[in-house]
């Protein structure tokens, strides 16, 4: 694991501990929930509070969401069988969902574009709502005897569950009024403490003891498990839109690891919290994470910068499966996007909008297990490999090598200039320039 210890991109002193926070607006909005006051809305931007979600809950709230565009919000009133629903905006209420005759709600989950609501009762049992046409479906029962730790619902009307032992996974009709059991994953000696869904369903990200674990929703066959933390458990997950990143806290120390889920390693944690970690959530248009902690504060994280920067020979070498990393190059312009180019013995990965491995040259001049320098231009256009026999030119944006070059000289080093210009430096000490 790699052990760099990060700063925060911000910190805001709250009022009190929050024990859960929203993203909405596309990472401007957060909607802070606290154990003895109403939620707040707050203006990540500006630092800022917008509005107190108050005036109707007489007990507290136990449990809140909010959509994407951060226009609806949700409430849960501890004890209570109705959910409240809010225009952000204003804030008004919008009105309330459930049956006052249904157990007491223990969670819920709101749609990204705010028109379903899933609602989990005391007797673990659930109903998907239509905020629409204020329809429900029918109720389902999960047949666990043990309380739900999780759950969550991808953009497609897939749901999924975990208890203690067991994961369930539920997917909703285009009806959206009954559901089906898809499959469930049972362990008798792990415990299963949280889970996310990808946005379309695909992947499912398991928190279990110290690992991530990630499964194919189709099969219910696990791809892989990451050893996150070597003690403890993950008390929290989650994934990125794309599931190629995730975020997973710590149950009792107040570290956040950021995963990366296409290299399968811990690529950074973060350690600047002073209590425990009660929220984590992503900033997605931002390449940021926010995260609150019982130390009563708000924090913000770049991810991006930290993708490059923790990727070092000691956290790849944890696994058998990846290569010490021989190079890592990374852009530092205030015009462009950090983009950063990593090396391996038998690859060259570039790490941009997303992770990928640039093609090699059909051609065996170019010994990756002599690599003396990665080098990637100001603009993030052109990405530079320099061996001690040739040098490798890429444009990012097709991944295509569009310069090979052998040399007769030894090199030592490589530096990208602009419009795919490039010096390299010689055992002989001279430089050239191409």
């Amino acid at each position: 694991m790699s052990t760099k210890i990060t700063r925060p991109a911000s910190s805001t002193r709250l009022p009190q501990a929050a024990s859960a926070c929203h993203i909405g607006n596309g990472g401007r909005i957060a909607l802070l929930q606290f154990d003895s006051e109403p939620p707040q809305l707050f203006d990540i931007a500006q630092d800022s509070l917008l509005h107190c979600l108050s005036g109707v809950h007489e007990q507290v709230v136990h449990a809140t969401s909010m959509t994407d565009d951060g226009l609806v919000a949700t409430t849960q009133e501890r004890g209570s069988a109705l959910l409240t629903v809010w225009y952000t905006a204003s804030p008004e209420v919008l009105g309330q969902i459930g049956d006052s005759s249904n157990a007491p709600l223990q969670q819920h989950a709101l749609a990204d574009d705010g028109c379903f609501v899933l609602l989990l009762f005391a007797d673990n049992r659930f109903q998907l709502w239509d905020l629409i046409e204020r329809k429900p479906s029918t109720m389902c029962d999960l047949n666990i005897e043990t309380p739900v730790n999780d759950l969550a619902m991808d953009s497609s009307g897939g749901i999924a569950v975990c208890s203690d032992r067991q994961i369930q996974l539920w997917q909703f009709q285009q009806d959206r009024l009954n559901p089906l059991l898809v499959g469930s994953i049972a362990s008798d000696s792990a415990t299963y403490y949280a889970l996310d869904l990808a946005c379309k369903g695909a992947l499912i990200a398991v928190a279990s003891a110290g690992n991530v674990e990630l499964y194919d929703t189709s099969t219910l066959k696990q791809r892989f498990s990451i050893d996150v933390f070597e003690q403890g458990h993950v008390a929290l997950i989650r994934l990125n839109t794309d599931a190629t990143l995730a975020l997973a806290a710590h149950h009792q120390d107040p570290v956040i690891a950021l995963v990366d889920m296409t290299t399968q390693i811990v690529a950074s944690t973060y350690h600047h919290h002073t209590a425990i970690i009660t929220d984590v959530r992503w900033l997605e248009t931002l390449d940021m994470f926010a995260s609150v902690a019982q130390d009563a504060t708000l924090k913000t994280w770049q991810t991006r910068p930290m993708l490059a920067t923790s990727i070092q020979a000691s956290s790849l070498a944890t696994s058998a499966r990846h290569f010490p990393v021989t190079s890592v190059t990374t852009t530092d312009s205030a015009i462009v996007t950090r983009d950063s180019v990593y090396t391996t013995p038998t690859s060259v990965v570039l790490l941009g909008d997303e992770l990928a491995d640039l093609p090699l040259p059909c051609s065996t001049t170019l010994d990756l297990t002599t690599v003396v320098a990665s080098t990637i231009s100001a603009d993030g256009a052109w990405v530079g490999v320099a061996t001690t026999a040739a040098a490798c030119v890429w444009d990012t944006e097709s991944k295509v090598a569009v310069v090979l070059t052998t040399m007769d000289v030894p090199l030592t080093a490589m530096t990208m200039g602009s419009h795919c210009n490039f010096a390299t430096g010689h055992a002989d000490g001279t430089v050239r320039f191409w």
